[in-house]
């Protein structure tokens, strides 16, 4: 069944007509991963890539200076790319647009298993306060906290990541910021995620690759 008003397009339109395709492919991924082998294909495409991306830095989480990020993606596109066996890429490309990052911050890229590709600004604070949580009584540290917590733009993955170093300084962490004596994150922390990501958890994960 087709429903709608259909409208044929010439063959010298072709490209144009896909480029428009892949717009849509892009904006909507949850309409391509309804066909089930688009979706088997896109964590298949996604584990390739953070493999690469493993391959090339050692781990699936660097922290760089925000003004290196564009150096390291390029680096990182190159060798997914080479690796799959293909010559041209991104790297290529003059109008590349730069990464919204500066030099003053310190930027986590952690390519997640689960949710793909994700950049954490400022995440050297983060650490440092999850290292010693009595650092949570300065602003630029609960800022930093409270951001990755609140903001529902900023994945659970970040707060999972360092809570995972040690689940009881976790724990102190959110005792101080939210001022509640009888936290632990062991027990309350996916509570706390879910409530302030709402949206996160609401459907299932889909990949982050969307197969064109």
């Amino acid at each position: 069944m087709i429903s709608g008003t259909p409208t044929a397009f010439p063959a010298a339109d072709a490209d144009a007509v896909l480029a428009g395709l892949r717009n849509l492919q892009m904006k909507s991924p949850h309409l391509v991963f309804r066909n089930s082998d688009k979706l088997t294909q896109g964590w298949k495409l996604q584990a390739e890539q953070r493999a690469s991306f493993i391959d090339l830095f050692g781990s699936d989480l660097i922290v760089v200076p925000g003004d290196e990020v564009k150096e390291k993606m390029l680096a990182f596109y190159r060798h997914s790319y080479e690796r799959a066996g293909s010559k041209g890429g991104p790297w290529t490309r003059p109008d590349l647009p730069d990464f919204p990052f500066t030099g003053d911050e310190q930027v986590a890229v952690i390519f997640d298993e689960e949710d793909g590709l994700g950049f954490y600004r400022d995440f050297d604070l983060a650490q440092e306060v999850f290292a010693d949580p009595a650092l949570i009584i300065r602003r630029r540290y609960r800022d930093v906290v409270t951001a990755y917590l609140r903001d529902e733009d900023v994945t659970p993955v970040p707060l999972r990541r360092l809570a995972a170093q040690d689940a009881g300084k976790a724990g102190e962490v959110f005792r101080r910021l939210l001022k509640k004596k009888d936290f632990s994150w062991e027990r309350d922390g996916e509570t706390l995620l879910r409530k302030h990501k709402p949206d996160w958890f609401a459907s299932p994960r889909l990949p982050r690759v969307i197969p064109i």
